[in-house]
């Protein structure tokens, strides 16, 4: 994830995204209150992170997250198959990151994601992302604002 192109600047990520097929075009989507945010944890839920693809960027106050997502938005008529798409999920003006139920330092473990929440703090706009992950584990990232991006990243794949 240290190459990502999900870590480019916006200028950039347009030439590094890869070619998508056309009944499963990719997802570019921002979330910047709460409304937005349901949207985006709708479309990750069952998704699926490694620990060993989660990024801080403390320089540029960066969290960036490679996740391996179902693809919800495609008809049940359409594929009989359940759909993959990798994607990225960065979160911006991060301040902090706290971990429960789980360590930093297994990197070959595999979370299932079961919601993202936010709550906001005293002061407008700082506040508190919360990813609710199966089995108890849970991340908890402190923002100055809410700003987050979900970015699908390679073609979608059958299994």
């Amino acid at each position: 994830m240290r190459n990502s192109p999900l870590v480019a600047r916006a200028s950039n990520a347009s030439a590094v995204e890869p070619k998508m097929t056309q009944s499963h075009p990719p997802l570019a989507l921002f979330a910047r209150d709460s409304e937005d945010l349901d949207v985006l944890s709708s479309l990750l839920e069952n998704s699926q992170l490694r620990v060993a693809d989660c990024r801080l960027f403390n320089a540029v106050r960066t969290l960036a997250l490679g996740l391996r997502r179902r693809v919800n938005e495609a008809s049940v008529e359409e594929d009989s198959e359940t759909i993959w798409r990798t994607c990225g999920l960065r979160f911006l003006n991060v301040r902090q990151v706290k971990v429960t139920g789980f360590s930093a330092d297994d990197q070959d473990r595999c979370l299932e994601l079961v919601a993202l929440r936010y709550a906001a703090g005293d002061q407008t706009p700082e506040g508190s992302l919360r990813l609710i992950f199966t089995e108890g584990a849970c991340m908890v990232v402190d923002v100055e604002a809410l700003e987050v991006e979900l970015r699908d990243l390679k073609p979608a794949l059958p299994t």
